[in-house]
């Protein structure tokens, strides 16, 4: 479970590389479960994106978006999506 808090810029690249670097271990199952935390930039629609491109892969917004908001806690992130899968 991977949270992301305004990361358009990076997010693409970060899931490549992780992609790329698990596969090279194919004695793993893997599932990438991307965690929007109420980001105020693109990073929904970077992922929506990843997840069209590639359907093996899950998307979850904890929150509402909102600019004013902090980001919440790694582990609250975690919790909140656990709770809605």
């Amino acid at each position: 479970m991977l949270p992301v808090f305004n990361e358009q810029d990076g997010i693409r690249r970060f899931h490549d590389e992780l992609v790329t670097a698990i596969r090279t271990r194919p004695e793993l199952s893997f599932e990438l479960v991307y965690v929007n935390d109420g980001s105020s930039d693109a990073s929904l629609a970077v992922l929506r994106d990843l997840a069209k491109n590639d359907p093996g892969r899950a998307w979850s917004t904890s929150r509402a978006t909102s600019a004013t908001r902090w980001p919440s806690p790694p582990d609250s992130t975690r919790h909140a999506a656990t709770r809605s899968s």
